[in-house]
């Protein structure tokens, strides 16, 4: 009931300050959104924050997507902390993605593999601090193809737990890479913020040095089917990386503090490895009063390698959610979620944006 309260009284909250009516003002080419950060996750408890994210236009006709610059500071009642700021800028012929992040984040480590149970998490605490920049190049209405930059640096992790034998799992030294990438976009979605139809692609491979020198692939795939006015929204995500991959690095089923909502249900991290695979289904209902209602399931797990996947180890997620749109006209929605997974902890999520 707290949650369902705390959901209720961040929608008053938005409510009040966006009780204009968009239809009334002029059209404005730069927008200013400041957003208070409630929240709550098993791994974080409470949190709190604020975000502001600017939408503007720099192309020359309305085919070209708005851009974004966002911002947020959050922290959590579990000594956690992060500050984040994600670019996406699309001009006439090119778009930039930028991701700036810092985290000092202790959480619970579970190993590394699709066999862990919740008796081998130990407490962990460390700082990391990662950025991603990529540029693409237009090949033609819906299709984009670049290269992207990246540097991650994470310090020593303290063992806070009792299970000294993780202290052997690679990255838990410290250490750093970094490397080049290409990319391909592949974008024919109505809205990038909640996408009621179209398509998205996005995919990444990137050759990595350093302490840590590896070579990593990411493949994000998305579907969106309009339905009498609701949505079917779909997502495959696969990933593979090979060489000396640190524990940081390695994908994760959930990746509640990045951009990755697979698998609302299992805690933050709860499985990583080499490689992912998961595959995850969502019905999202809208009422006229800015109100709606979501039902989501997923399966998928974590492999060293190809030949070591196992389909009696896949894990399946599922939940319900509750959203409600924060202006007339808006494609931003605030979204209380609830996931269950066989033998893990209750997930509940209160946040902006949705999951994919």
């Amino acid at each position: 009931m707290k949650y369902f309260l705390l959901f209720l009284s961040v929608i008053y909250l938005k409510a009040s300050t966006f009780a204009q009516d968009q239809d009334q003002s002029p059209a404005k080419k730069v927008q200013y959104t400041p957003l208070p950060m409630i929240g709550s996750a098993p791994e974080t408890g409470l949190q709190y924050g604020a975000n502001l994210t600017t939408k503007f236009d720099l192309g020359s006709s309305q085919k070209v997507k708005p851009s974004f610059i966002s911002l947020t500071l959050l922290n959590t009642t579990k000594n956690q902390f992060l500050a984040i700021s994600k670019q996406e800028i699309f001009t006439d012929r090119s778009k930039f993605i930028g991701l700036i992040d810092y985290k000092k984040f202790p959480e619970n480590f579970y190993g590394i593999g699709p066999t862990s149970t919740i008796n081998d998490s130990t407490m962990i605490s460390w700082a990391k601090f990662e950025t991603e920049l990529r540029g693409m190049r237009k090949l033609n209405q819906t299709s984009f193809i670049g290269a992207q930059i990246i540097f991650s640096s994470l310090d020593t992790v303290d063992i806070l737990g009792d299970k000294k034998e993780y202290a052997s799992t690679p990255g838990f030294e410290g250490g750093s890479f970094s490397g080049v990438g290409l990319s391909f976009n592949y974008d024919t979605r109505d809205d990038p913020y909640t996408a009621k139809k179209g398509s998205f692609i996005d995919a990444k491979y990137n050759f990595l040095i350093g302490d840590f020198a590896h070579r990593f692939l990411e493949i994000d795939m998305r579907k969106f089917i309009g339905l009498n006015g609701n949505t079917i929204a779909l997502q495959n995500k696969f990933y593979n990386s090979s060489g000396n991959v640190p524990f940081w690095a390695m994908p994760k089923l959930l990746n509640q503090t990045g951009n990755s909502f697979m698998f609302r249900g299992l805690p933050d991290g709860r499985y990583r490895d080499k490689g992912a695979f998961a595959f995850q289904g969502e019905y999202r209902h809208s009422f006229e009063n800015r109100f709606g209602f979501v039902i989501f399931a997923s399966t998928g797990s974590v492999f060293s390698s190809w030949s070591d996947i196992e389909f009696s180890e896949f894990k399946n997620a599922y939940g319900f959610g509750l959203r409600y749109q924060l202006r007339k006209g808006s494609s931003e929605n605030l979204r209380l979620d609830i996931g269950f997974s066989p033998n893990e902890p209750m997930g509940i999520y209160i946040l902006f944006k949705e999951a994919f």
